[in-house]
């Protein structure tokens, strides 16, 4: 329930801060991306315990860490940096998880 929940609580906050924040379509974008790959990890990670679970990795705890931080910098002039950095620490994060996933060192 911990997974479950903890993807809930990024839906509803992502619906209502994402547009408030206007970032730039390419930084969208690369949001976008990484919903994509944890959708398909999830899906993946379904298919192989058959139940629904995200992994709580290094990389995925920091990135939650980094996000917390960085919101810290919402409407401050380096913000859009910050979000750039953050959001490709995240993709890391995902695309690791995903390897972890393949390889079964779940």
């Amino acid at each position: 329930m911990d997974s479950l929940a903890d993807f809930v609580f990024v839906l509803v906050v992502g619906y209502k801060l994402f547009p408030w924040l206007k970032l730039p379509a390419t930084l969208s974008m690369m949001v976008g991306l990484i919903a994509l790959v944890k959708i398909v990890n999830a899906i993946r990670l379904f298919l192989v315990k058959h139940k629904i679970e995200f992994l709580h990795t290094k990389a995925n705890k920091l990135t939650g860490f980094l996000l917390f931080i960085g919101m810290m910098t919402i409407g401050k002039s380096y913000f859009i940096s910050v979000a750039w950095g953050i959001a490709s620490f995240a993709l890391f994060a995902a695309f690791q998880e995903g390897h972890l996933i393949r390889d079964k060192i779940i």
